[in-house]
C-alpha cells in the first residue's frame, strides 16, 4: 500500500496547562533560589535551571549571568512535569501533570516564593516605568501650551490644578496598570546572598532615603514655584 506525501501535517501541540499560579511580585536572592531547587530535588526526577539559553546547575552559577538572563530565568522539571518562569514580564509555575503530587508540589511552589514578595513601592515603580514615555508625549506639550497660552483651552483650570489633575492621572494609571501586573506575576533575581546585601546597608539605606527626600522636595518645590510665579 502506497502512503500519499502528507505536507503540512496538523503540528502536535502540548497538553493544556492543569494548572497555573502566579506568584504576584517577588523578589529572590540566590538562597532563595536554593531554597527553590532544594524543594524541587527532593520530589521530581529531575530539573533544568534555564537563565534565556544558558543553564546553571546551582544558584551560585547566577552570579556570572547577565541582566537579559536574569530577566528570563525559568526551571522545567520532570517527574512530575513542572514549568516555573521567573521572568519580568511573568511569574508563576504551572503544570500539564493532573496528578495529585504535580498539583501539590504547584502549590507547594507557589507557597515557598510568595514568602518572598518584592516591597510594594519597587512594584509600584516597575508599573509606572513603562508609562513614563507615554505621559512625557502627551503632557508636556499640554503643560506648556497652558502655561504660555493664558487664553487657551483648559487655561480657566490653572496650571496648578493641572499639576495636581496630571500626578492623580499618572499614579490611577500606574496602580491600574500594577493590578493587571500582578496577575501575570514579575519576579526578580539578585545575583548575591541575602547575607551580602543586608551586611551594612542600614546606613546606605538612610544616606539614600535622605538624598531621595531632598531631591524630591526640591524637585516639588522649583515646580510649584514655576507655576504660581
Amino acid at each position: 500500500m502506497v502512503m500519499a506525501l502528507r505536507r503540512n501535517p496538523p503540528v502536535s501541540e502540548k497538553p493544556p496547562f492543569a494548572l497555573v499560579e502566579s506568584l504576584g511580585f517577588t523578589r529572590l536572592y540566590l538562597d532563595d533560589v536554593d531554597d527553590l531547587l532544594s524543594l524541587l530535588r527532593g520530589r521530581s526526577d529531575s530539573l533544568v535551571l534555564a537563565a534565556k539559553n544558558a543553564v546553571a546547575d546551582e544558584a551560585e552559577d547566577l552570579r556570572s549571568a547577565t541582566s537579559g538572563e536574569l530577566a528570563s530565568v525559568a526551571l522545567r522539571v520532570t517527574g512530575p512535569d513542572l514549568t516555573i518562569w521567573l521572568q519580568r514580564e511573568r511569574a508563576s509555575v504551572g503544570t500539564t501533570d493532573d496528578s495529585e503530587a504535580a498539583q501539590s508540589l504547584v502549590a507547594d511552589v507557589a507557597a515557598l516564593l510568595r514568602t518572598r514578595p518584592a516591597p510594594f513601592g519597587s512594584a509600584w515603580f516597575s508599573s509606572l516605568l513603562p508609562l513614563t514615555p507615554l505621559g512625557l508625549l502627551v503632557m508636556v506639550p499640554l503643560v506648556l501650551g497652558v502655561l504660555t497660552v493664558p487664553d487657551g483651552p483648559g487655561a480657566g483650570w490653572g496650571p496648578v490644578t493641572l499639576f495636581v489633575l496630571t500626578i492623580a492621572f499618572v499614579a490611577w494609571i500606574a496602580t491600574s496598570n500594577w493590578k493587571i501586573s500582578r496577575q501575570k506575576g514579575s519576579a526578580r533575581i539578585i545575583p548575591r546572598f541575602r547575607s551580602e546585601i543586608l551586611a551594612g546597608s542600614g546606613n546606605r539605606q538612610i544616606v539614600l532615603a535622605t538624598i531621595i527626600a531632598a531631591v524630591l522636595g526640591s524637585t516639588l518645590t522649583a515646580i510649584l514655584a514655576f507655576l504660581l510665579r
